[in-house]
């Protein structure tokens, strides 16, 4: 029935809107009111309506200042229809015999209380529009009028203390807060502090936007008036606002009135968002002296917002720089010197050292968020201050190794393991077991990154024997993680396996071997491998036929031109032939790719056959490329040197990058064989290590070792 009843009465709105329309077309020529028409479409795009019509003149007056003409338009009001009439016209009335559009009676309210579509008031519109005289005697009129707009507020509940605030109009502040006092002494005062104290549909006070326009003027008159407002209020504090934005005049100021006024420190609202208070505002800013000024508030330091977070907490997330670099710089400076005595952190501490110990609500210490946010001040601070940290467990059984090793935190896992002077752990930590009973070694084997586990095991204190709550131990997690099938011969995994857990004589689990292999190992899927072979021939493919064809046009427009005979005229040195033998072995060893590459990606052909075709096609493909690079650059050098030698020599140093690009797998076999003499203790696996390096470097080198050999055994033999 209740439902029946509205769509009646929005019907019948409709209609009066319909005809009130047609009247005003008819009555002025067929030309419809601008005001009316606006008013149809919106109804037409089914936009709300306002909820009461507007006064054009009226709101005119007010952005302007014109106190004259608001008395004139607000002393017709009370001459009845005619006069109200009058005050919708667009301009003041002239002598023309044209009436006044009508304006529908269903929609029109007193214009003192609605000018805009934001519910704004004319008070609203003064106060907003500035500070001057007439602004300031517009005020007046208006108040004079009608004084309950000074607490009306708009559809977003600001009233117009909040608007003069908000434009910083420091004068008409104090001419609303004023224009309040009129009265009795008890009722004025307690009228003043109502009209401070209202808050707008995002809890926030006039205060608020004082702070925010950062007038330290305006947010001394305003807590003079009524210190209160630091007490009081349901949203976000004054103080938490100044802090976060960075007002440290204001902060002093509110700190001085707290300290002059009736309201003790204890009273003070330091409340923000989502549970924060002004101490964790003042670490997100790093603001050191705000942090010292409350520091005595133990509440403060130990309370935390709605996920549990104390201002240890967001300080250990942000303490220190998370670039590699400016860590490993962090870490020199901190063996020769103490670089964090005055961080935040430090701060937090000193008065506190028990935050240290508190968690979050997921079990989170704060040296678990610095090491999660890769912070490696903060956890050296930690570490350095309160060393009882360093083997607590989160929700997850996780210390913070655990957490930095998760993280890829390499600088920090450095740290913690005693590298580049770093803080050595206790064995107990180093070997700790989380919840599924797994060790830092146990997730860096899992994450498969061979810098982390490298750096782990370099320790002699970490155990390579421990088992995780499914009993296997790292080398046995390490070969269930190798990848099965075709990938790259320096996979990380695959490196870990072989050369760090079986070098190392890391032992395996609890399973026959046999079994193990059944029950743990993926089986290659030949349809998969197909297709990662077919996907990668097409790549390979298109750099061996582009380094063919290069060689191919080098090798027939020779460096240097040729001879009227026909011959090179470089022909016979040293570097010439040197150059003919890389272009040679660069279109060679590209064709020869090529065809790999072809047979590889024939379905035709079994896949074995594609697989040993393919893995040739690689190595023939790096070769190829090697040796172009220095055919380019023994090219450059031969025809350059006889007139500009140090141009020659920096063309050669510049393609030198080109080269040891190209061997950077060398580099990590290096690693491995100082990692497993660092943890056997036995040199002998040193050397088998380094065997295993001089070998690989030979398979990757072997393309110079021909280059520049063989021009030099052709000159000898001369």
């Amino acid at each position: 029935m209740a439902m029946a009843m509205a769509m009646a009465a929005s019907g019948n709105e409709e209609k009066r809107l319909a005809s009130n329309l047609t009247a005003a077309s008819d009555e002025n020529g067929g030309d419809m009111d601008p005001e009316l028409e606006m008013l149809a479409e919106a109804r037409r795009r089914g936009e709300p309506r306002p909820p009461v019509s507007m006064c054009w003149s009226l709101l005119r007056a007010s952005r302007t200042g014109d106190w004259v003409e608001l008395g004139r338009l607000l002393g017709r009001e009370d001459d009845g229809d005619g006069a109200d009439q009058q005050c919708y016209q667009s301009s003041p009335p002239s002598p023309a015999p044209a009436r006044a559009p009508q304006v529908p009676r269903d929609v029109q309210e007193s214009p003192l209380k609605r000018l805009t579509y934001q519910g704004d008031t004319a008070l609203h519109m003064v106060a907003a529009s500035g500070d001057g005289e007439s602004f300031l005697r517009s005020a007046e009129v208006i108040c004079g009028r009608a004084k309950v707009l000074l607490v009306t507020a708009n559809n977003n509940g600001d009233t117009p203390l909040h608007s003069a605030a908000r434009a910083g109009n420091l004068e008409m502040v104090r001419k609303l807060v004023g224009l309040s006092k009129d009265g009795d002494g008890a009722g004025a005062a307690a009228a003043t502090a109502a009209m401070l104290r209202t808050e707008n549909e995002s809890r926030e006070t006039a205060l608020h936007e004082a702070i925010r326009f950062d007038s330290v003027a305006m947010v001394r008159e305003l807590l003079e008036e009524d210190p209160g407002q630091l007490v009081c209020g349901s949203g976000t504090s004054p103080l938490y606002l100044a802090v976060l934005l960075g007002r440290g005049k204001i902060v002093e100021q509110i700190h001085a009135i707290v300290a002059g006024s009736s309201a003790s420190s204890k009273q003070l609202s330091f409340s923000g968002p989502g549970g924060q208070t002004a101490m964790h505002a003042a670490v997100l800013r790093g603001q050191g002296t705000t942090i010292h000024g409350m520091s005595s508030n133990f509440y403060l330091m130990q309370k935390g917002d709605d996920h549990g977070s104390t201002p240890l907490h967001f300080a250990a997330s942000l303490e220190g720089p998370c670039d590699e670099t400016a860590q490993l710089l962090l870490l020199l400076a901190a063996r020769f010197m103490h670089p964090f005595q005055n961080c935040v952190t430090s701060q937090l501490l000193e008065t506190n050292p028990d935050a240290a110990y508190q968690p979050d609500d997921r079990g989170m210490f704060p040296i678990h968020v610095a090491a999660s946010a890769g912070r490696l001040r903060a956890v050296v601070v930690l570490l350095d201050r309160c060393p009882g940290t360093a083997g607590l467990q989160d929700a997850m059984g996780r210390t913070f190794l655990h957490v930095a090793v998760q993280k890829r935190r390499y600088r920090i896992v450095s740290y913690a393991c005693g590298m580049a002077g770093g803080l050595l752990l206790d064995d107990p930590i180093l070997n700790m077991q989380d919840k599924d009973g797994n060790t830092a070694v146990h997730l860096a084997v899992q994450i498969g990154d061979l810098d982390l586990a490298s750096c782990l095991m370099r320790n002699h204190r970490v155990r390579l024997n421990l088992a995780n709550n499914k009993w296997q131990t790292p080398r046995h997690l390490a070969e269930i993680c190798v990848p099965p099938g075709l990938y790259y011969s320096k996979n990380q995994r695959r490196m870990i396996y072989r050369s760090l857990l079986v070098y190392c004589g890391a032992p395996g689990g609890n399973l026959r071997h046999d079994h193990f292999l059944e029950q743990d190992i993926a089986n290659r899927n030949e349809a998969e491998e197909s297709k990662k072979i077919i996907e990668s021939t097409q790549i390979l493919g298109i750099g061996s036929v582009l380094v063919a064809t290069v060689a191919f046009a080098a090798a027939i427009a020779m460096p240097g031109g040729y001879r009227g005979d026909g011959t090179p005229a470089l022909a016979g040195s040293y570097g010439f032939d040197a150059f003919v033998v890389a272009n040679a072995l660069a279109f060679s060893c590209a064709l020869l790719a090529t065809l790999g590459l072809m047979y590889a990606g024939m379905a035709s052909v079994d896949f074995a056959t594609r697989s040993r075709h393919f893995a040739s096609a690689v190595g023939l493909v790096r070769s190829s490329i090697r040796s172009l690079a220095v055919a380019f650059a023994l090219g450059t050098y031969v025809v350059l040197a006889p007139v500009a030698r140090t141009t020659a020599m920096a063309t050669c140093a510049f393609a030198s990058p080109i080269l040891v690009y190209a061997n950077t797998e060398l580099m990590p076999m290096v690693l491995l064989a100082w990692t497993v003499s660092r943890k056997s203790g036995d040199k002998m696996w040193f050397y088998t290590i380094g065997v295993e390096v001089v070998l690989g470097a030979l398979s990757k080198l072997w393309p110079y070792l021909l280059i520049f050999g063989l021009p030099a055994l052709l000159q000898i033999t001369k």
